[in-house]
């Protein structure tokens, strides 16, 4: 195709020069130099990259199996401590000791991943409460019972039972 000037252009990536395309001269010089190797580095460099391409998915692999073994690992925890915790907050909840309850949930203090723990009574009321001073401004927890995500932070909801009948629930953040 020709233009007023009689001078003839290419249309498409295909009829552009290699040394006027960002980095294409760059482009243009490695590849007269794989061209100009010998068939043994060739196959050398064809093995190295295929190394060095399978390293990299091995550790991202590893990387993505260590994450999921680590956050399986603080579900576990957090939920060995929150019964550990329900159970010991049973008699400060039938007794009405509220700052009992505090001091029981003060203790999580010596846990530094759990920034925030509350006893919520049957009805929904706050019966008592440890925060970190970490913890700045506190997120909003899900009511529901189980495991919950919310952000950064990991939520555990547990429900406290006294012969059957639920009294209360845990939160932990």
């Amino acid at each position: 195709m020709e233009d007023r000037r009689g001078q003839s252009h290419r249309s498409g990536a295909a009829g552009r020069d290699p040394s006027r395309i960002p980095g294409g001269a760059y482009l243009q010089a490695l590849t007269q130099v794989v061209k100009d190797l010998p068939i043994p580095r060739k196959i050398n460099f064809v093995i190295l990259l295929t190394c060095g391409a399978t390293l990299t998915v091995a550790a991202v692999a590893i990387f993505v199996a260590q994450l999921a073994s680590f956050r399986h690992a603080l579900n576990r925890d957090l939920e060995t401590t929150c019964r550990v915790i329900g159970q010991t907050a049973t008699t400060a909840i039938t007794l009405k000791d509220h700052k009992g309850a505090a001091d029981i949930l003060a203790a999580l203090s010596a846990k530094p991943q759990i920034l925030r723990a509350s006893l919520d009574l049957s009805d929904g009321s706050e019966f008592a409460a440890f925060k970190s001073e970490k913890l700045d401004p506190v997120p909003l927890i899900p009511k529901p019972d189980g495991t919950h995500s919310v952000g950064p932070y990991l939520v555990l909801n547990q429900p406290i039972f006294l012969g059957g009948e639920r009294i209360g629930t845990l939160h932990l953040l």
